[in-house]
Protein backbone atom coordinates (compact mmCIF):
# COMPACT_ATOMS: atom_id res chain seq x y z
CA UNK A 1 0.00 0.00 0.00
CA UNK A 2 1.28 3.60 -0.52
CA UNK A 3 3.45 5.05 2.00
CA UNK A 4 4.65 1.32 4.15
CA UNK A 5 7.34 0.24 4.40
CA UNK A 6 8.36 -3.29 2.83
CA UNK A 7 8.49 -4.58 6.54
CA UNK A 8 4.89 -3.31 6.82
CA UNK A 9 3.68 -4.58 3.45
CA UNK A 10 5.13 -8.08 4.36
CA UNK A 11 3.51 -8.00 7.63
CA UNK A 12 0.36 -7.31 5.90
CA UNK A 13 0.15 -9.12 3.44
CA UNK A 14 0.90 -11.92 5.77
CA UNK A 15 -2.21 -11.31 7.74
CA UNK A 16 -4.54 -10.54 4.59
CA UNK A 17 -3.28 -13.95 2.74
CA UNK A 18 -2.63 -16.14 5.66
CA UNK A 19 -4.30 -14.90 8.43
CA UNK A 20 -1.38 -15.28 10.45
CA UNK A 21 0.76 -12.29 12.52
CA UNK A 22 4.46 -11.92 12.01
CA UNK A 23 6.94 -9.71 13.27
CA UNK A 24 9.81 -8.88 10.96
CA UNK A 25 12.91 -9.12 12.16
CA UNK A 26 15.80 -8.67 9.19
CA UNK A 27 15.68 -8.09 5.51
CA UNK A 28 17.97 -11.18 4.47
CA UNK A 29 17.71 -10.65 0.65
CA UNK A 30 17.01 -9.44 -2.54
CA UNK A 31 16.61 -10.78 -5.91
CA UNK A 32 15.32 -9.69 -9.33
CA UNK A 33 14.51 -12.09 -11.86
CA UNK A 34 12.98 -12.50 -15.65
CA UNK A 35 9.83 -14.22 -15.27
CA UNK A 36 9.32 -16.89 -17.72
CA UNK A 37 5.92 -16.16 -18.09
CA UNK A 38 5.62 -12.72 -19.50
CA UNK A 39 9.03 -11.06 -19.78
CA UNK A 40 9.00 -9.08 -16.90
CA UNK A 41 10.92 -8.65 -14.61
CA UNK A 42 9.75 -9.22 -10.82
CA UNK A 43 11.73 -8.61 -7.42
CA UNK A 44 12.03 -11.44 -4.55
CA UNK A 45 12.01 -9.85 -1.11
CA UNK A 46 13.26 -12.24 1.56
CA UNK A 47 12.94 -11.34 4.98
CA UNK A 48 13.51 -13.09 8.63
CA UNK A 49 10.41 -13.15 10.73
CA UNK A 50 8.69 -14.37 13.64
CA UNK A 51 4.96 -14.76 14.62
CA UNK A 52 3.37 -13.10 16.78
CA UNK A 53 2.04 -15.56 19.00
CA UNK A 54 3.10 -19.03 17.75
CA UNK A 55 1.03 -21.41 20.46
CA UNK A 56 -2.31 -19.70 18.70
CA UNK A 57 -1.71 -20.08 14.66
CA UNK A 58 -3.92 -21.14 12.39
CA UNK A 59 -3.36 -20.53 8.90
CA UNK A 60 -6.27 -19.17 6.94
CA UNK A 61 -5.13 -18.85 3.31
CA UNK A 62 -7.21 -16.32 1.15
CA UNK A 63 -8.88 -16.52 -1.94
CA UNK A 64 -5.84 -15.46 -3.74
CA UNK A 65 -3.85 -18.70 -2.30
CA UNK A 66 -3.66 -21.44 -4.78
CA UNK A 67 -1.30 -23.53 -2.95
CA UNK A 68 0.07 -23.18 0.76
CA UNK A 69 2.68 -25.71 2.36
CA UNK A 70 5.72 -26.70 4.45
CA UNK A 71 8.71 -27.50 2.38
CA UNK A 72 12.24 -29.03 3.91
CA UNK A 73 15.31 -28.22 2.21
CA UNK A 74 15.53 -32.06 0.73
CA UNK A 75 12.62 -31.53 -0.92
CA UNK A 76 13.67 -27.97 -2.60
CA UNK A 77 16.95 -30.06 -3.59
CA UNK A 78 14.86 -32.39 -4.88
CA UNK A 79 12.05 -31.18 -6.66
CA UNK A 80 14.10 -28.13 -8.11
CA UNK A 81 11.59 -25.84 -6.64
CA UNK A 82 11.39 -21.79 -7.00
CA UNK A 83 14.19 -21.72 -10.32
CA UNK A 84 13.37 -18.42 -10.77
CA UNK A 85 14.31 -16.99 -7.34
CA UNK A 86 17.35 -19.72 -5.63
CA UNK A 87 18.92 -16.69 -3.82
CA UNK A 88 16.13 -16.28 -1.29
CA UNK A 89 16.32 -19.79 0.12
CA UNK A 90 19.97 -20.61 -0.16
CA UNK A 91 20.31 -17.97 2.16
CA UNK A 92 17.19 -19.02 4.36
CA UNK A 93 18.77 -22.24 4.80
CA UNK A 94 22.93 -21.55 4.06
CA UNK A 95 22.88 -23.42 0.82
CA UNK A 96 26.53 -22.66 -0.64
Amino acid sequence: DEGESLEEAVAREMKEELGIEIVVKRLLCSEQSLHRKDGKFIMFVTFEAALIDPENVSFVPSEESEEIRWIDRNEYDAANMFDQCPKPFKTLWGIN
